[in-house]
């Protein structure tokens, strides 16, 4: 009799409502970072641009450096600065967090007894890389640093070079004339650096700067 379908008197809809799983978000992947700087001279490290972040924004230090001190700054970079007088590697860890873990990696920092020149500087008016950074510089106050261009013309040459107020910002002082709002054309320009290290032997780096407008 159950069976029988004389026996049914009505009809009824069964709705079934499938709810779909939410993608699970990745976590983060943390990549190690290296970087230079000349002794007694700290350094902002970008330690985010080479990780997957998933979603994390802000670095954290998690295992400190042997040799210096770390700061974490306000634009997520990591400011290094090494302990007076340290020659060496020193290492830090940090990590990287959103809500489905953490990552870690570790940032290797080398600290030299010389100079590090940055060999790119822009003459935009941001407030930004606009003048010829020397790392370690004012280790060695005795010191001159000239500048020319591509075709060996010296367009600016200054004694006791601090990168704060004696700094080349790409306006020459040499024998090319540019207006000084102008400031030099963009391109390449080449180096001189002659200092004096602790133990008072005259030394000489050279190189290339690429100015920017």
């Amino acid at each position: 009799e159950v069976l029988n379908p004389t026996n049914c008197t009505g009809t009824q809809t069964l709705v079934v409502t499938v709810v779909g799983t939410a993608t699970p978000t990745p976590t983060p992947v943390a990549v190690d970072d290296r970087v230079s700087t000349a002794v007694n001279t700290p350094v902002n490290i970008a330690v985010l641009p080479n990780d997957t972040l998933n979603g994390a924004t802000t670095p954290n230090v998690v295992t400190s450096p042997a040799n210096g001190t770390v700061m974490v700054n306000s634009d997520n970079t990591i400011e290094y600065r090494p302990h007076t007088g340290f020659v060496g590697t020193d290492t830090f860890v940090y990590e990287i967090c959103n809500s489905a873990g953490c990552s870690s990696a570790t940032v290797t920092v080398d600290i030299v007894n010389k100079l590090i020149p940055y060999n790119g500087m822009s003459v935009n008016g941001d407030g930004k890389n606009d003048h010829f950074h020397i790392g370690g510089i004012e280790n060695y106050p005795n010191n001159v640093v000239r500048i020319y261009n591509r075709w060996g013309v010296k367009v600016f040459e200054v004694s006791g070079y601090d990168n704060v107020t004696r700094v080349f910002r790409g306006i020459s002082d040499g024998r090319v004339t540019v207006e000084a709002a102008d400031k030099l054309p963009q391109g390449t320009y080449y180096y001189v650096i002659e200092y004096y290290d602790q133990n008072n032997n005259k030394q000489s780096e050279v190189g290339w700067l690429y100015i920017k407008k």
